[in-house]
Formats: structure tokens, sequence, C-alpha cells
């Protein structure tokens, strides 16, 4: 590779090293023999070559390695050359004299070419920086940075054994990627740089794990998708954040479908201003739809919407400022701008703050759902989409329990008529409003402590990019009536969480206190994606699966719907959860989510 000379001294020192120990042990021990001699030493060569061409010359990390590594190393290169030379010779005293000059000058020689790891010396006001990646992004970054005043590039590591030892722009190889935290703690390296932009996600994350052990800051260069479409430079560079860690792969949409479904159609989005109903208005821009209706009851977050948009598109965008729990106001809405397309994101959400107010949250998420979706099927809508929640499945709380409640609605609806309802169903995402993560970021700011339920407790998570694409391609694939479920992946403990947010600041896990408080109210330890009485139908695509999920009779809910009202504040909550966990009589439908 241009720009890089292969080292071949430490193979030059043991042939010497391994000898020496042949020649001495031979002379003070054996009669001379040239035969014998001869033999014995070519046997050395030979299981030498052997050696370190089975092993790539197995110690070709040896200059950041580990001590007990080291002693390890060292003895089993002794052992595999010791054994086949003294078969030959046949003399056990010699052997053992011979392992015990080569162990000597071995250990001697492996501590020599520790000692010459490079000491560079820290240059006032640059960070002494270590490279992941030794492959042309990684060249093209140094290149750039090497003479950065912010930047003193100590060295590379990676996972290409062929490269260690290697030096690329005069800066070397020094080990593989497993070895970081031992080799950054030998060269006293202050942040980490990952320069391997084509790396999948699910590597990059467990590499960053790697890096949050270290307790080092670390950055990262843009992705291939940053460089190709946005056109983002390789020198770059960004911190990592929690997403990174998720280590989930970029969802491929089908395109074709979405447009086809969205473009040059009217797209009403309720909760615009929120975490995903203003990514999911984002998303819709791109597809290019004949109008877009924001449609929200905060007026600063759904300016701060048409602002964002305004500025990156030339779709007409629509302001609206209406409370979904206002019939009169839904029906004018649906009226003037006859929407093709409703994404129903607007809902309360947090879960302990819904435990205080459960009629509060009955009348937005329930009956806000019911005015919304009824006025949609009044004026023809051809497609509805409620976002759920995993929290709606077996829900203890009243914010899980009136989601459920919301779904049973939107079936009910899906039953009759020409509009195609569809829920979404997804766990938590990182980053919205509501979500643990600007809680831990808050309580490190103030220095601690953070707070935790509890040690074992465990959420899914998605971003929220991810989450509102896959929101948008059930919307194509419905034929009315699916409950969609998004897979979530593995679930992520929460103290895990916790404590790789505190290394993301750039502080060491004992400089925060995490603090256990116990479960709240309505508090689950373990979220599910399946319900007691769901099955999963079938895959729909990619990270997008069919559930059959129950379905009450209409008298149920229209049960629920003047009961509800009359029931004392101190039997509320027991009723709403009792009503979204029964076992209602099921309504026949053959296909979709409904059964």
């Amino acid at each position: 590779m241009k720009g890089i000379k292969r080292n071949k001294k430490w193979m030059v020192m043991d042939v010497l090293v391994l000898s020496i120990a042949h020649v001495t042990t031979h002379f003070l021990l054996l009669e001379y023999n040239a035969k014998t001699f001869w033999i014995s030493y070519i046997t050395l060569l030979i299981a030498f070559i052997t050696m370190s061409q089975l092993s790539h010359f197995y110690y070709r990390d040896m200059r950041t390695m580990p001590s007990h590594q080291l002693l390890i190393h060292v003895l089993s290169i002794t052992a595999a050359l010791s054994i086949p030379t003294f078969l030959v010779v046949g003399n056990l005293v010699a052997g053992i004299v011979f392992t015990t000059i080569a162990i000597t000058l071995i250990w001697c020689s492996r501590a020599a070419i520790q000692w010459q790891i490079p000491k560079v010396q820290p240059q006032e006001n640059r960070i002494r920086t270590i490279v992941i990646g030794a492959g042309e992004a990684g060249r093209l970054v140094v290149q750039r940075l090497k003479n950065h005043s912010s930047y003193q590039i100590i060295g590379f590591v990676d996972d290409d054994y062929q490269k260690i030892g290697y030096e690329i722009h005069q800066i070397p190889v020094l080990s593989e990627i497993k070895l970081l935290p031992s080799t950054v703690a030998k060269l006293q390296v202050e942040q980490i740089l990952i320069a391997i932009p084509s790396l999948s996600k699910e590597r990059l994350a467990k590499i960053m794990q790697l890096c949050v052990t270290t307790g080092l800051k670390t950055r990262i260069v843009p992705s291939l998708e940053e460089m190709l479409i946005h056109n983002v430079a390789i020198n770059k560079v960004r911190d990592i954040n929690i997403d990174d860690l998720l280590g989930r792969d970029e969802v491929t949409l089908d395109e074709e479908a979405l447009r086809s479904t969205v473009t040059k159609r009217t797209v009403l989005v309720t909760g615009a201003g929120g975490s995903i109903g203003s990514e999911i208005c984002r998303q819709l821009a791109n597809l290019q739809p004949d109008q877009l209706i924001l449609l929200g009851h905060g007026e600063n977050s759904i300016y701060a919407i048409y602002e964002e948009l305004k500025s990156s598109t030339s779709i007409p965008l629509v302001k609206v400022i209406a409370d979904i729990r206002d019939e009169s106001a839904i029906n004018d809405v649906m009226a003037q701008y006859q929407p093709h397309i409703v994404y129903h994101a607007a809902a309360h959400k947090h879960v302990p703050l819904m435990e205080d107010n459960a009629r509060e949250s009955v009348k937005n998420n329930v009956f806000g759902t019911k005015i919304v979706a009824t006025a949609a099927k009044r004026h023809a809508v051809e497609r509805f989409v409620l976002i759920s929640s995993d929290k709606a499945v077996d829900p203890p709380n009243i914010m899980g329990a009136t989601k459920r409640i919301a779904e049973m609605v939107i079936q009910q609806l899906a039953l009759t008529g020409t509009t195609k309802f569809a829920i979404v169903r997804f766990g938590n995402v990182l980053g919205s409003r509501g979500s643990v993560i600007p809680l831990f970021q808050q309580q490190i700011t103030r220095g601690g402590p953070i707070t935790i339920t509890d040690e074992r407790m465990t959420r899914y998570f998605m971003t929220i990019p991810e989450a509102s694409r896959l929101v948008l391609q059930a919307s194509a694939l419905t034929e009315g009536g699916e409950v969609f479920v998004l897979d979530m992946g593995e679930p992520v403990k929460i103290i895990e969480l916790a404590k790789s947010l505190i290394h993301l600041s750039g502080l060491s896990a004992s400089a925060i206190e995490i603090k256990v408080t116990g479960m709240r109210a309505g508090e689950k330890l373990h979220e599910s994606l399946q319900g007691t009485h769901e099955k999963i139908l079938r895959k729909a695509f990619n990270k997008i699966y069919v559930m059959r999920t129950p379905c009450c009779e209409p008298a149920y809910l229209t049960t629920f719907f003047h009961e509800v009202w009359h029931v004392p504040e101190t039997q509320l909550k027991a009723y709403i959860l009792d009503f979204a966990n029964a076992e209602p009589a099921m309504a026949k439908r053959s296909e979709g989510g409904v059964t």
C-alpha cells in the first residue's frame, strides 16, 4: 500500500535471539557434532517459520500487549520451538537450558519492543488522539488532521492483523481494535477517533461500547451516507451519541410504494410539533405531497416545525392550531382541506403524569382519537394511521390502557367504510421529549445523581427517524384494519444506558452517582411487543410485522363511552385498566389485524 512500509525488525530479532540460545546451549552442554548442530538448528528455523506463518507472526500486537498476555505469548513461542528442536537432540538437560535461555532472551526482546512504543511528547493545546481504522478513510483523515492545531495523532488500531507494524504517513498501526483499552492506557491517549465510515451500525455499536469502557472522549468521521448524499467532508468529525450506541442499521424503504401513496396527496399530521409528529413531517416533505397540514395544540412547537420545513421545502404548508378533542374544529379542518392521509401522532404519552391525570388521558388519547378518526371516516379520508405504543400491550398503567382503548376504537372503525385504518405500535424512541434520555442528560449536567427505578429494568428503543420511516412504510402497506408492530431489536438495560450517557459526557463511571429509587406506580420491569391474546400473523416488510389483535364488540366500546364519565375519581384508574385488559367477545374479520 502506498505510503506504508513493513517493519521486519521483529522477525530478525527473533531469529537472532533463537540462534544465540541454540549456539549457547549446544556448546555448553553437548559435544560438538556438526551434523547434530545443523540438523537441530535447521529444525529450529523450520519450526519458527511454520509458527510465524500459521499464527500470522503471533506477536503482531506485542507493542501494546498487556503484561499477562505478553508472558503467555513468550511461553507459547518458547514451547512451540523447544519441543521439535530437542526431539532431534534428545537431551533433556539441554532442552531445559535452551528453554530457560530462550525465555529470558525473548522476554528481554519483547520488553525492548514495548519500550520502542513511540514516546510522542504532548504538544500544547493538542489532544493526543488514536484513530480506529487504518484503511483508506483513516489515511485520508490523518492526512488532513495531522497538522490540525487541535489533534496530535498518536497511532492507529485496526482489525486487519496484516497492517500491524506498518506506518501510515509516519504514524504506526499499533494493535488490533480489541486491545484498544490497554493501548490507550500505555500511550496516555486523550481522545479516540473512529475512521471507518463503511461500518455496519451493529459493528459500530460494538466498537463504541469498547470506546466507552476506556472513559475517553470519542469522535467519529461521517458515514458513507452522510458523505455521498449530504456531501459532508470526511474530516468533519463529530461526537458520538446515544443513537450510535443503539446499533440499528438504517431502514431501506420501498420508495416507489411511498411515493405512489403520498406524492401529490394532501396529508394531515396531528401532533405535528411533537417528537414523532415533527419527524413524520420531515420525512413526508421529501415525498412531495401536494399539501402538508401541520396540526397541533401547542403554538410554539407548530411554529417551530413550520419554520424549519419552510426553509427546506417548497411544498405548501398549512399551520393549524386545534385541540383534537374539539369535534367541531376537527370536522372543519377535514371539510376544508380534504386530506387523503391522516397520521394521528397527537397523544399524552408521559406514563407517571397520566397516572395522576387519568381522566385527562381518557379525554385526549381515547376521545381525541375517536373524534379525529370518525371525522376522517366521515370525510372519506383514504388512509388513517394511529401511532400507538408498546405500552398498550397488557397495559398496567393509564397511558398504556388509554392507547389500547384508542386501538379498539380504530379497529371498530376499520370494520366498515372505505377508509383504510391502520395502527402502528412501537416502543421508546431516543431523544423524544418524554423519554429517559433527556432526563439523564439533565441530571448529568447538574452533577448527578442519575435516578433509575430498578437496576433490572429494560426497554425497547429505536431512533425517531427510524420509527417515523417505518410508520410511513406501514401506511403504504395497509389494506385496512392491521395492527403493525415494529421490530425494536433487543431490549436495553436502563442502567447500562445511564452508564453509557455518563461516558459519552466525557466523565468516568464514578463521577456521577446512579441512584435506584424504586419502581413507580404503573411501571413495568420489562416491556413486551406482543400481548397475551395476540399473535404475529406475518412479516409485511423489513422490520414491520402484522399482529392479530382482539377486537371488542361495538356494544362493549359504547358502554365504555357512556360509563367512563360517571365513574368516581377514586375508581377511575381501576375501571380503565380493567376495561383495557378484559377479554371481550371477538368480532370476526378474515384478514389484517382484526379477528
